[in-house]
């Protein structure tokens, strides 16, 4: 998880942004940038109420494999039968991932 101070138990706001743990001022930036701050404690409401839900953690993105050959698939085969295939196929069953 990426931490940030906005999202840390120890932060104050108020007239400006303060630092319980380490007993300092930081600026905002600061605060809403990520950190690898070793006194981190997380809080999931947002310090300066600008999301309203709180934490969110991101999506996982999808690994994008269709019609990708597999390396196995590709070691099996020669290269001569991967040309003699890709000028066979036609532009959009190449983009497609079509092997006939």
């Amino acid at each position: 998880m990426t931490q940030y101070c906005r999202y840390c138990a120890y932060l104050c706001t108020g007239n400006g942004i303060w630092c319980d743990k380490q007993g300092c001022e930081i600026k905002e930036a600061t605060a809403k940038s990520p950190n690898r701050c070793h006194d981190f404690a997380f809080c999931p409401m947002d310090a300066f109420a600008e999301n309203e839900i709180g934490y969110r953690p991101r999506t996982q993105k999808k690994k994008q494999c269709d019609g990708q050959l597999k390396l196995a698939d590709m070691e099996a085969t020669s290269w001569g039968e991967l040309i003699l295939w890709y000028s066979r196929c036609g532009e959009g069953e190449v983009e497609r991932g079509v092997i006939s």
